[in-house]
């Protein structure tokens, strides 16, 4: 699976990488600091934290390496693509992107809870268990970071909604493989005019040969 990471990154990035997962593996807080005490890695710390700051990758080349390797192990002739959003609490009144958002473990019907954190757009394909069949698992493979108007506002960027996120990276996934019949599944929140048009041309489109 960490091969995937090898197409997107530098040799020297890629080798940073895999000394970091090295001491995910027995880490007991997996943050960077505590993975590398785990592994032992007696290079500078900071060399670390430019995987994820500074260094030249794409995190959806590596997701739709994680696609393309999916479909050669469990190949399908129709692929499910899930859609939905998700908080991830975070602290920090600096920390960028972070914003008050709605909850939806916490919240009910009649009673709403937000809370200060990052809220992502993820896009999962669906994979059957080869070992028990019909047990499911949704494998994330795209995301977004979605930015409320406050945060918008405060960060200088272009609001877009959480339909548009997803129906982004719908758009990339199906340019990246033309040839594969894709079904998305999604609440109410991704059922959006936008999203069931491009359902429609994706029906309506040959396969490119």
């Amino acid at each position: 699976m960490l091969q995937v990471f090898s197409i997107a990154m530098t040799v020297p990035t890629y080798a940073s990488l895999m000394e970091l997962m090295t001491g995910w593996v027995c880490a007991p807080r997996r943050t960077i600091m505590g993975m590398l005490c785990a592994g032992g890695v007696e290079r500078h710390h900071s060399a670390f934290y430019r995987i994820f700051a500074t260094a030249v990758w794409s995190i959806d080349a590596v997701g739709l390496a994680v696609y393309d390797l999916v479909r050669k192990l469990l190949p399908q002739g129709t692929f499910f693509l899930v859609g939905d959003d998700t908080l991830l609490s975070r602290r920090g009144l600096e920390m960028f992107g972070a914003g008050m958002h709605r909850d939806p473990l916490l919240s009910s019907r009649g009673f709403t809870v937000v809370r200060w954190g990052h809220c992502w757009v993820v896009l999962c394909v669906v994979i059957e268990s080869p070992r028990t069949p019909r047990r499911y698992f949704t494998l994330p493979i795209l995301a977004r970071l979605y930015l409320n108007k406050k945060a918008c506002q405060k960060w200088n960027r272009v609001s877009r909604s959480k339909p548009e996120l997803m129906l982004e990276m719908l758009k990339l996934v199906q340019a990246h493989d033309r040839r594969q019949a894709l079904h998305f599944l999604g609440d109410l929140a991704f059922s959006s005019a936008s999203l069931i048009v491009l359902g429609h041309e994706c029906i309506c489109k040959k396969p490119a040969r």
